[in-house]
C-alpha cells in the first residue's frame, strides 16, 4: 500500500493502525524511526479523506488511542469499510470474510463461492466451493470451524468438502464438524464421499422452516428460485444481520428472510450476468436484478458476488447501483466486511 492514493481528497483509501509492531501502515500514514513500537487500536476502513484529515503517524500517535477522531472518523455509517480478516473476535460484531466469490469456476488466484461468518462465539463456513479451503487457512485452522452450512449441490458451492474430509481424516484430526444442508445436498455429498463421510462430519438436514443456533449465531433459511433445491440464509447476532441470496432466479424475494421491524444490515447477493437478455431463462440474477432485489428487500448495504471470471465486474457494480440507492460494493477475496458500520 503506497501513499499515492492519499494524494487526492476525493479518493478512497485505507487507514490502518495496528496493535503490535508498526509494520502495517497505509497510504499517508507512514512509519518513522521515531514512532513507538506499539499502538493500542486496530482501525481499517474505506474512507474519503477531506483535505484537512491527512495525518502522519506521529499525528495519530500524539492523538492517543482514544482520541475522538479515531473513534468516529473512519467508522462513520456512510463508509462501507472492509478489513483484513482474522480468526479472532471483532468485539460484538457479526462479519463475513470472503473465501471465494467467483461464479461457476474460479478466477485466476481466486476461488468459487465460500464465506466465513464470524462473530464473538462462532466461525461458520458458508458454502465450500473449490479453492476456499486454501483461503480459509489464511484466517483459521479447521479446528476453529464450529459448523459448515451448504446452500445447494452445485459443484461451485460445495466440492471443497471431500478435500476437507481428507484433511480432517489424515492430517488435522478434530471432532466431527456439524454440517447443515437440505436433503438433496446431503445425498449428493454421501454419494460422492461414501461412508467415510460419517467420520469428519455430522450431517444435519434443514429446510426453509428451520432455525438453528451455532454459538451466538442464529440461522434461518428460505427456498430460492434455482435449478436444484437451494437455501438462502439469514444470520443474526444480537441485532446485526447478514443475508445470503445463494443462487437464485428473479422470482425469489428477500422478503422471506426479512423482519418487519428492521432492515437487513448486509446482503450478499449474486450477480451472475450483466444483462438478462444474455440468458433470458437462466435461474440466476442479472446485475440490475440484484440491485432491484436489494431495493425491494429493505437492505442497507450490499456485497455483489458470483461473477464468472470473464465478467466485467465494474459494469456489474454500475448496473446494480442504478437500482439500489444504498451502499453497494463488489465482494473481494481475502476481505472482511462487518454487518453494520456505526
Amino acid at each position: 500500500m503506497g501513499s499515492s492514493s492519499a494524494a487526492r481528497s476525493d479518493e478512497a483509501c485505507t487507514c490502518v493502525v495496528v496493535d503490535g509492531p508498526h509494520d502495517c501502515i497505509a497510504n499517508s500514514v507512514r512509519a518513522t524511526s521515531a514512532a513507538p513500537a506499539r499502538v493500542s487500536r486496530i482501525i481499517m476502513a474505506f474512507v474519503t479523506l477531506p483535505p484537512l484529515l491527512k495525518f502522519t503517524l506521529e499525528d495519530l500517535l500524539a492523538m492517543g488511542a482514544h482520541h475522538p477522531i479515531l473513534d468516529t472518523w473512519p467508522l462513520s455509517r456512510q463508509h462501507f469499510y472492509r478489513s483484513e480478516p482474522s480468526c479472532g473476535t471483532l468485539g460484538e460484531m457479526l462479519a463475513v470474510s470472503i473465501l471465494g466469490c467467483s461464479g461457476s469456476y474460479a478466477a485466476a488466484g481466486g476461488a468459487c463461492t465460500g464465506y466465513l461468518m464470524q462473530s464473538p462465539r462462532a466461525n461458520v463456513w458458508l458454502d465450500a466451493g473449490p479453492g476456499t479451503l486454501a483461503n480459509l487457512q489464511t484466517i483459521c485452522r479447521l479446528a476453529d470451524i464450529d459448523a459448515i452450512v451448504l446452500t445447494h449441490a452445485h459443484p461451485d458451492h460445495w466440492l471443497e468438502l471431500p478435500v476437507v474430509a481428507n484433511a480432517i481424516q489424515w492430517y488435522e484430526p478434530r471432532d466431527p464438524v456439524p454440517v447443515y444442508s437440505n436433503a438433496h445436498m446431503a445425498q449428493r455429498a454421501r454419494d460422492l464421499i461414501g461412508p467415510d463421510i460419517d467420520g469428519p462430519f455430522t450431517w444435519h438436514i434443514v429446510d426453509s422452516t428451520d432455525q438453528i443456533t451455532i454459538g451466538d449465531q442464529r440461522w434461518s433459511f428460505a427456498d430460492t428460485d434455482h435449478y436444484v433445491p437451494t437455501l438462502a440464509t439469514r444470520t443474526d447476532v444480537g441485532r446485526e444481520t447478514i443475508v445470503f441470496s445463494s443462487d437464485t432466479g428473479p422470482s425469489f424475494s428477500l422478503a422471506s428472510l426479512a423482519q418487519p421491524d428492521r432492515p437487513i444490515d448486509l446482503a450478499i447477493i449474486e450477480s451472475t450476468f450483466l444483462e438478462r437478455s444474455e440468458h433470458p431463462g437462466a435461474l440466476h440474477l442479472s446485475a440490475d436484478e440484484a440491485g432491484q432485489m436489494a431495493s425491494q428487500g429493505n437492505v442497507l448495504r450490499v456485497l455483489l458476488t458470483h461473477q464468472a471470471p470473464l465478467e466485467d465486474r465494474a459494469a456489474h457494480l454500475a448496473k446494480a447501483s442504478a437500482n439500489f440507492s444504498g451502499q453497494i460494493v463488489l465482494a473481494e477475496v481475502g476481505q472482511q466486511y462487518p454487518a453494520t458500520v456505526t
